[in-house]
């Protein structure tokens, strides 16, 4: 599926708790995503899953596009504590 455009703030799908937790951190890789919330990589992968699914993104990075394009904060860098 090819992005189509950027989402409005406003049209962004309703996303439960743990996505919500996981999408600040789809940028990291799964490992440490993972250890930040206390899961398998696998449950991230699921989760990362499910996110792209919602938005209609094909993989995480086109799914980074589109929330980032809708003013989603997201976390690109690992910090020092992990």
């Amino acid at each position: 599926m090819m992005f189509q455009g950027p989402i409005q703030p406003t049209t962004l799908p309703d996303f439960t708790r743990r996505e919500r937790d996981l999408i600040r951190l789809l940028a990291l890789p799964r490992k440490v995503a993972a250890h930040r919330l206390a899961c398998s990589e696998s449950n991230v992968k699921a989760i990362s899953t499910s996110i792209c699914q919602k938005l209609g993104a094909a993989d995480r990075q086109s799914a980074l596009v589109r929330l980032a394009a809708a003013g989603v904060a997201i976390e690109v860098t690992e910090s020092r504590d992990t």
